[in-house]
Order: C-alpha cells, then structure tokens, then sequence
C-alpha cells in the first residue's frame, strides 16, 4: 500500500493531457541536445535505459529521473524582420514643417490640424504623404515642435489617411 501513491505519481508524470482548473501550457519545442549530432526528444524513454535515483547516474541516457542542470533544451530560431520605413511628404522650402498626426477630437467638426508648428491661429494647407492637399484651420497646440499633431476627422477623410494610424504629414502656408 505505501508504494501506491509514488507508482500513481510516477504513472500521471508522462500525462499530456489538461487537468481542470490548470491552464493550458504554451506549446514549446521539447528537445534535448545530448550531442551535436544528436537530438533526444525527453518524452521518448529508452526502455532499456537504467532507472536510477542516485544524483551519480549517467545523464547520457533518458530516462525520468534526469536532472535538468544536465540538459540543454535548443531554443527556436525567431527571426527578426524590419519594417520598411514609413513614406516621407514631399517637403519644399515653403513648408511650415512635418508632423505625426493622430486623429482628434471626432466630435469638433470642420477641417483643422492642432499643431505646435504654429504660435497663432491661420489658414494652410496639410500634404499627405500621397501628394494630396487640403485647407485646413491650424491651430495652436502647446509643447516642443517635436510633438505630434491632432488632426480632424473631416481632413483625415478628406486625404484619404487611415483613422486608426499616424502619419506623418507637411505642413504649408497659404
């Protein structure tokens, strides 16, 4: 009878299966590199492999009572991709500047651009990176001119800019 419990252990240890109330593991590659010219997968147990229980055992072979100091686990190879970079606005010497934009407050209507690129309230014209233009109000908005910009939904709309990104846009005087 007392060697019940440790054979009901030893039997669940190689369960792959959910228990419930424990959350599912993130599937990992399970490898163990023995040699560099060979891989062990650690769920496939030699059979004929010794059981041993002393720390002295040979780790050479599988078998359930490795330690795992002993083990190397390869680790996946993640490449790193690079994102192209974002389309630059065509800038000439009449602009005020380029700026990121966001979208703005959806509920103020009209065509405007809130910017630290200007000090007073005037009129210009906002270059998307496509080349197209509209004429907008731009007003002032505290901060360094390497802040970004909001910008409103109607001009977003207007030049074609996706709600949900920023963009980098010029700014021109009329």
């Amino acid at each position: 009878m007392r060697y019940l419990v440790p054979l009901c252990v030893l039997s669940l240890a190689g369960c792959t299966g959910t228990f419930p109330g424990l959350a599912p593991q993130p599937e990992t590659p399970n490898v163990v590199e023995t040699a560099p010219s060979q891989v062990v997968d650690p769920n496939v147990i030699d059979p004929n492999a010794p059981l041993s229980t002393s720390p002295q055992a040979s780790t050479t072979a599988m078998s359930p009572v490795a330690r795992p100091a002993d083990l190397k686990i390869a680790q996946p190879v993640v490449e790193k991709t690079e994102l192209p970079p974002p389309p630059k606005p065509v800038v000439t010497n009449d602009t005020l500047g380029t700026t990121v934009v966001s979208l703005g407050d959806p509920t103020q209507p009209g065509i405007w651009i809130k910017t630290p690129l200007v000090k007073s309230g005037r009129k210009g014209r906002i270059v998307a990176p496509s080349g197209k233009e509209v004429v907008a109000d731009f007003i002032p908005l505290g901060g360094p001119v390497t802040a970004g910009s909001q910008i409103s939904l109607q001009a977003m709309q207007a030049l074609g800019l996706s709600l949900t990104d920023l963009h980098t846009v010029a700014l021109k005087p009329l």
